[in-house]
């Protein structure tokens, strides 16, 4: 039976694909054996509205079963006009190949097959009874509550043996196989640690054979306290016409709005406009979560860098790797507002790559 499982998990490999909202027809509503406490780690007793703050996940299995973790989903905001997001991730591919031997019914995985990547079967959140995982994530303050929904597997000891790959090593070789007798149990031993995942396993039928996909939502709230320089002022300030979006840049102190295809950063003392940004919240997502240090800018292609410094005079860097040139600012937080002026004036825009690690950089491109 295992092997007729293993098979069909191997015809997976060209499917399965994570997912972050988790709500396929055959998810349904969590029970209470996983327990989700939530704290908003925050710098004073009453956060104010506009800032980053940090939410910590503590997710425990409180069942005699075992629980498979899949991810942990941001539900988009529908007053921000926010993308849902996966705040954590425990089903995962990696890069190399992952093979399956039906002989031995187990599957070897090579990481030096750099030029391959696994489908979503690796799964690091595999918890035993008692264990527990702490995650965070940062989310700005506004339009709260927030929601989020944690999506996972409920599994008897029987499942786990016949449906859960461990990991085997062997020299330089990576076995995934199923374990039978002490050997599993030793594997299933609880940590006495939190940590933000659980033993590495392969777990090739999420959502595909396993019908007891489970759903637990889970809401963020804080009291917050209103900026001195409140949104309708923003708004008033640039003319009281209703707006499509809204964040703000504590960076910059300000609001920034969208009506239409026109942006806008309003502080108590400048109406500044912006050029078009592809990625509206997630770019001053970045420049605050970036904090102090320069913030580094690629500029796309040889036309852009060209502008920027033929034109507009900034100092740009060159980089040539593997036959490819690149080009890159760095600019101090305070140059932002003078700089996204001048990217609009050249008819050019914006947008944001950010790092699961919370690093990235914004890109010019035109």
């Amino acid at each position: 039976m295992g092997r007729d499982k293993a098979l069909a998990a191997l015809t997976m490999l060209a499917l399965a694909a994570p997912s972050c909202s988790g709500t396929g027809p055959r998810s349904r509503p969590a029970t209470g054996d996983v327990e989700v406490t939530t704290t908003l780690d925050i710098a004073s007793t009453r956060p104010r509205e506009g800032d980053l703050a940090t939410v910590e996940f503590r997710i425990k299995n409180n069942s005699q079963g075992y629980v498979i973790l899949r991810d942990l989903t941001y539900l988009a905001d529908p007053e921000l006009k926010e993308s849902a997001s996966a705040a954590a991730s425990w089903q995962y591919g990696q890069v190399g190949k992952l093979s399956y031997d039906p002989d031995g019914n187990e599957w070897t995985y090579d990481r030096s097959k750099k030029a391959d990547r696994t489908a979503a079967l690796f799964n690091s959140g595999l918890l035993v009874p008692t264990e527990a995982v702490t995650v965070r994530t940062r989310i700005r303050l506004l339009g709260m509550p927030k929601y989020f929904q944690l999506l996972y597997f409920e599994l008897p000891f029987d499942k786990v043996r016949s449906d859960v790959y461990f990991e085997a090593r062997k020299d330089r070789e990576i076995r995934y196989r199923m374990l039978i007798g002490q050997e599993l149990k030793d594997r299933l031993l609880p940590s006495s640690q939190d940590s933000s995942n659980h033993r590495t396993v392969l777990y090739p039928f999420a959502e595909k054979v396993q019908p007891n996909a489970m759903i637990k939502p889970l809401k963020v709230e804080a009291d917050l306290q209103p900026r001195t320089f409140s949104l309708p002022d923003a708004v008033k300030k640039t003319g009281g016409a209703p707006v499509e979006l809204y964040t703000y840049c504590v960076s910059l102190e300000g609001w920034v709005l969208k009506r239409g295809a026109q942006f806008t950063l309003v502080t108590p003392k400048a109406v500044i406009p912006l050029p078009l940004l592809r990625q509206m919240d997630r770019t001053f997502y970045f420049i605050d979560h970036l904090g102090v240090g320069k913030v580094e800018i690629q500029l796309r292609n040889d036309a852009v860098a060209s502008v920027m410094q033929l034109q507009l005079k900034y100092p740009v860097v060159k980089e040539k790797r593997e036959g490819e040139t690149r080009y890159f600012l760095f600019l101090n937080v305070p140059d932002l507002p003078r700089f996204f002026g001048e990217v609009k004036s050249a008819s050019m825009a914006i947008d944001v790559e950010m790092t699961p690690e919370g690093g990235g950089r914004l890109h010019v491109v035109n």
